[in-house]
Formats: structure tokens, C-alpha cells, sequence
């Protein structure tokens, strides 16, 4: 039991000294063409949003970040979001032919044609854009002995574009009145995230925020757990020899 109470506290006092968990939460807000991150350094990798192409997809790259215990900012994550959706009412409510772009800014592109109908843009009734994360990757740099993991915490705010007071949409299943809500909502972390139209002149989804929670787990060494083995063991040793003098 005191050889393995040996090992125990030794593991604790090297989790300490190693720092075992370092983490980061960045923040991310991303569109079609224009990007931020609060950390590092954040660009846009493949554009897949197509008037033609359905679903929709935007890839991008988090550099330059310092997560690890070696002290230099060339960790990194990738993520990608799928735009996905629903067409007007008045064709049935299903796909869309795709996702147009307008300056960054992503509205619905409709299989047909209607009055009023104004491409890129969410502005017929039952129209929709839904973003959700396909994938996340993280990598640490040069020298780290640590496991990486990545973890979405979700959507946390938006922008949305050629808004008015008279525009009533659905935010994420909340019904909101354009006069009501000013053109940048946040809201607590949500896995995905609608823009759905209700009535008025139409709208398109210029940003999503996002946040990542990036994490560098300390594992110890091969070579550093034989050196806590090996002091275990001599501890071990010497309280069972002085156990035997005391018998004598």
C-alpha cells in the first residue's frame, strides 16, 4: 500500500509540475468571405457554398496559437460548417437548389420562381438556413508530448444583413420581430443554428459566432514514468529493510 501511495502522490506532484491540462476557449465569427478569431489566426480554406449546390459547405483554419506546454504559437484547429435548409412553402417546402453568397452573406437560392423572390436572400415563406459542424481537428505543434481534443461548444451569436424593422424571422425556433431585435443577436451556445423567414422584405445570415474549447492533456513520458517506477521501487525497498532491522 505505502509503495503505491508512493506512486500516486509522485504521479500528482508531476501533474503539477507539467501543468497536465491547458486549454483555451476561442472564439470564432466567420461568413462566406470574411473572417475573426479572438485567438490566433483564423482564414478561410474552401468555399462551398454554391448557388447550385446543395448542401453548402465552409471550411477554415484557427493557426498560431500557443495551447501546449512548449511556449510557441504553432498549434492549430480546422472546422467546417454545413449550411443546410429548406425551400419556399410554394415549392413544397424541401431543398433548395443551393446557397448564394452576397458579400459573405448566405441566403436560400430557390428551385423555381415567385413574386417577389429575390435571390440570396431569405424572404419567402418557408425558407430557412440551418448551420450545424461537420468536423473539428485539432493538432499541436513541434515538441508537445500532450493529446490534443477539440470540443464544440456551439453558435453564439449572429449578424444578420439587409435587415428591417418591418422583417419578423425565427431565430433558432424563437419567433423574433425585426423592430424588436437589433441586427447582431447572441444567444446561449446552441449546436445548431435556423434563420427562418416569417414575413416582411427578406434578410441573409452575414456572420455566425462560434465558439471551440481547445485542450492539451499531459500524458507523462515512457522514460519519466520508468524514473517514478524506479524511485517507487527504492522507496519500497527501504521501508521493507528497515522493517526487517526493527524485526531483528
Amino acid at each position: 500500500m505505502r509503495f503505491i501511495s508512493r506512486i500516486a502522490w509522485l504521479l500528482l506532484a508531476l501533474c503539477g509540475m507539467a501543468k497536465c491540462v491547458d486549454a483555451a476557449v476561442v472564439t470564432v465569427t466567420v461568413d462566406a468571405v470574411d473572417v475573426v478569431s479572438d485567438s490566433g489566426t483564423i482564414s478561410l480554406v474552401a468555399n462551398g457554398i454554391s448557388s447550385n449546390s446543395y448542401p453548402g459547405t465552409l471550411s477554415y483554419a484557427v493557426t498560431g496559437l500557443s495551447i501546449d506546454s512548449v511556449g510557441v504559437a504553432d498549434d492549430s484547429f480546422t472546422f467546417e460548417f454545413v449550411f443546410t435548409g429548406t425551400d419556399r412553402t410554394s415549392e413544397g417546402g424541401g431543398d433548395p437548389l443551393g446557397f448564394g453568397a452576397s458579400g459573405g452573406a448566405v441566403g436560400v437560392n430557390s428551385t423555381g420562381t415567385a413574386d417577389g423572390e429575390t435571390a440570396n436572400e431569405i424572404d419567402q415563406p418557408g425558407e430557412s438556413v440551418t448551420l450545424a459542424l461537420s468536423s473539428a481537428v485539432p493538432f499541436l505543434g513541434s515538441g508537445a508530448f500532450e493529446t490534443p481534443s477539440l470540443v464544440f461548444l456551439g453558435f453564439t451569436g449572429a449578424n444578420i444583413s439587409a435587415f428591417g424593422s418591418g422583417d419578423s424571422f425565427d431565430l433558432s425556433g424563437t419567433s423574433a420581430d425585426g423592430s424588436g431585435l437589433n441586427a447582431d443577436p447572441t444567444f446561449d451556445p446552441t449546436q445548431t443554428f435556423t434563420l427562418g423567414f416569417n414575413s416582411g422584405n427578406g434578410f441573409r445570415l452575414e456572420d455566425i459566432e462560434a465558439q471551440f474549447d481547445f485542450t492539451a492533456t499531459a500524458v507523462p513520458e515512457p522514460s519519466m514514468l520508468v524514473t517514478l517506477l524506479s524511485v517507487g521501487v527504492i522507496g519500497s525497498t527501504g521501508v521493507r529493510s528497515r522493517k526487517r532491522r526493527r524485526e531483528h
